[in-house]
């Protein structure tokens, strides 16, 4: 049951090209929509760091990284090998740094700029929401965490493989019902 409080309200997500956004950014477009009545735009402004920039600016609400970009952002040349650790230390710089929260991985490992190491853990995709936004919108964090952890490697790969033939934003939906998010 949608929140009135939450209904017809606009929240914007920027998310890259890549095919792991794309499936990423209709669950969360999806998932917030059911559950809250909110409204949710996505927008495409390119790589990780310009989707960074649209929310510093104000610009959008809510955006998807991984912790080797984010370390990268950071000035840190040296990738964390400790996921745990690096979320812990990354989420903390963005907060400090940026007045940004990130909210729980969602379970994969994400593709990492060429000039970092392979896909390690300190790679993990986590969405990430501004101070503001969370203000704005004071369940979305609570709301958003409950994907944390439900959207492995495995289940990525098989809604992009399903998104190939169906609308994604079907897929998507068949996904959240199954697992029971809306």
């Amino acid at each position: 049951m949608p929140c009135s409080a939450c209904v017809g309200r606009i929240l914007t997500l920027a998310i890259t090209s890549s095919p792991d956004q794309k499936i990423i950014g209709q669950i969360l477009s999806v998932f917030i929509n059911e559950r809250t009545g909110t409204t949710v735009n996505i927008v495409t402004p390119g790589n990780e760091e310009a989707c960074h920039q649209m929310v510093l600016s104000g610009k959008a609400d809510l955006y998807v990284n991984y912790l080797g970009v984010a370390q990268k952002i950071l000035g840190d040349s040296t990738v964390q090998e400790d996921g745990q650790k690096a979320y812990i230390l990354v989420s903390q710089s963005f907060l400090d740094r940026f007045k940004m929260v990130w909210l729980r991985p969602f379970g994969y490992r994400g593709p990492l700029d060429s000039s970092l190491r392979p896909v390690t853990q300190a790679s993990l995709a986590a969405p990430i929401a501004s101070v503001e936004t969370l203000r704005k919108f004071p369940v979305l964090d609570r709301l958003i965490n409950k994907l944390g952890g439900k959207i492995g490697n495995n289940t990525l790969e098989k809604l992009e493989q399903a998104a190939r033939n169906k609308d994604v934003r079907q897929v998507v939906k068949e996904f959240l019902r199954k697992r029971r998010l809306i």
